[in-house]
């Protein structure tokens, strides 16, 4: 999935088991990734999932131009 040019607010549930890697360009503020919560992140930052590298059914987020109050759940 990508977004272009920003995103706010935007929440994401992913199916049970199925892993998850998100990246953000531009920074973000408000960030929920499962049961890790970020106040800020910097320019670019990429979270995983767990299983992520493993599963060939994967969900991969690209956020591009930031994000603010951006939720990934699920997994």
């Amino acid at each position: 999935m990508r977004i272009a040019g920003g995103a706010a607010p935007v929440s994401f549930r992913c199916p049970s088991g199925v892993p998850v890697r998100l990246t953000v360009i531009g920074g973000g503020t408000g960030l929920v990734f499962g049961d890790q919560s970020f106040d800020m992140v910097g320019r670019q930052a990429m979270l995983v999932g767990p299983g992520y590298e493993e599963s060939a059914g994967r969900y991969d987020i690209l956020v591009t131009g930031g994000a603010d109050a951006l939720t990934v759940e699920g997994w």
